[in-house]
């Protein structure tokens, strides 16, 4: 019998501060959708990728039906729990759904009510994710869960490590096997046994990690921050190094997908749902599983990478640097769309797919191309670099971080005029960042 434990609303707490940022009449946020994820969404909007004729299932509160966009996009609601009627209490369903439309503006919405008076029903959840399972949902999104007592040791991080690289079978159950499965997990595995795309909230409470996300089956999703640092080039000046890091929460290293924090947009609940819309941007369930290999291998070797970065080159560990070699390439092999030359000669048979028409790899691995090209380039090897980092460029034209170091790149190869341009549209993407500004100088002395 799976064991019982309480659940909760993950994120409710934000929830009033974020859908007081939203003008219902307008369907207008009063901060700011910029930013690399929301630029790679309307990309994929520009090329007609608005998740027409895909369904989600939201297992959350009640939305409030009186705003014009959600009314005009769900088309059922259930609810599993007596309810109070008041708005408050639909406060957090209405905000992970006004996000999911957002992102996938042309989705339906089936809204399965699990919370009563802020009050998760783990039972209720769990016949709530059974019905989606039986509906023709093709996505479900848990943006709550049942936290479980968990700590990263050493050990715990040798052995995601040897997962990552491919040395043993991945399991997030095998990083907290102590934790007995709970109702949440066995519906939300059963769920996705059937082919629905299960997102769930990573959790963002220290020393805790959240079911049914730590399932293999589901897809957990977490925020990541940036860390930015200017670093010697083997080749002379600098390279501006953006790294994905994980939040001070130990259990986001268990995230599947993570997205670059949002400004008002706090807590692993609003990442969910994101991430569920972008699911619903034409993903197939191949694709998907190919983007999370890739993204744990490139976000594993990006916290090598920072860890390296931080050490004098004569010090660093020579183990620290395969694993990042490695990773990358691991990375870079998984991804579901080949781009570039590298990319063809690891996955021989795979058709190439022009880069600025591809509608997720901006979203999912424009990180990975961009770290990747940057641990390249740091490494002394800049033709593979370009490579990279051109494809970066591509798949994310609005990326300050990919036009700044292919300028390094190119720089490093001595294409002196071209690294003038690009850094140029550095600048243009990120006006007055300073290590943009002292590069383009140095060039045109």
């Amino acid at each position: 019998m799976p064991h019982p434990l309480w659940c909760e609303l993950e994120g409710a707490a934000g929830a009033e501060a974020v859908l007081g940022g939203y003008d219902p009449a307008s369907d207008k946020w009063r901060f700011s959708l910029e930013g690399p994820f929301w630029s790679a969404v309307k990309h994929a909007h520009g090329l007609g990728y608005r998740g027409s004729g895909k369904r989600v299932a939201v297992i959350d509160s009640l939305c409030d039906l009186s705003i014009p966009k959600l009314a005009g996009l769900v088309d059922r609601v259930k609810s599993y729990v007596p309810q109070s009627g008041a708005k408050a209490s639909m406060q957090h369903g209405t905000v992970v759904a006004l996000l999911i439309a957002e992102v996938a503006p042309e989705c339906r919405l089936d809204i399965y009510s699990v919370v009563r008076d802020g009050v998760v029903d783990p039972y209720a959840v769990r016949d709530a994710v059974r019905d989606a399972a039986g509906s023709d949902a093709d996505i479900v999104n848990l943006s709550l869960g049942t936290p479980h007592k968990f700590s990263f040791t050493e050990e715990v991080i040798r052995m995601f490590s040897e997962i990552l690289l491919g040395r043993a079978a991945f399991s997030k159950r095998k990083l907290s096997p102590e934790n007995p499965d709970c109702v949440l997990c066995e519906a939300a595995s059963a769920a996705a046994v059937k082919g629905k795309k299960v997102f769930a909230a990573a959790g963002n409470n220290s020393g805790s990690v959240f079911c049914p996300g730590r399932q293999d089956a589901v897809y957990a999703v977490g925020f990541m921050s940036e860390s930015r640092e200017n670093l010697p080039a083997e080749g002379g000046g600098e390279t501006e190094r953006a790294f994905s890091l994980a939040p001070h929460a130990p259990q986001a290293m268990l995230a599947d997908f993570r997205i670059r924090e949002i400004p008002g947009m706090l807590g692993t609940s609003f990442a969910s749902p994101l991430f569920a819309g972008a699911a619903a941007l034409g993903l197939s369930n191949g694709e998907l599983e190919a983007y999370r290999t890739s993204g744990r291998a490139g976000a594993d070797a990006s916290f090598y990478q920072a860890t390296l970065a931080a050490t004098a080159p004569e010090r660093q560990d020579p183990v620290l640097l395969q694993r990042a070699d490695e990773l990358f390439q691991r990375a870079i092999r998984h991804l579901p769309h080949v781009h570039n030359v590298l990319q063809a000669a690891m996955s021989p048979g795979h058709p190439y797919m022009d880069p600025t028409e591809c509608p997720s790899c901006g979203i999912f691995a424009e990180f990975i191309y961009t770290n990747a090209g940057l641990y390249k380039l740091c490494r002394g090897n800049p033709k593979e670099a370009r490579i990279l980092l051109e494809t970066a460029r591509a798949v994310a034209p609005w990326s300050a971080d990919a036009a700044a170091n292919l300028a390094a790149a190119w720089r490093d190869l001595g294409g002196i005029d071209r690294a003038k341009e690009l850094f140029e549209t550095a600048l243009s993407l990120r006006p007055g960042f300073p290590a943009y500004t002292m590069a383009l100088e140095e060039l045109r002395k």
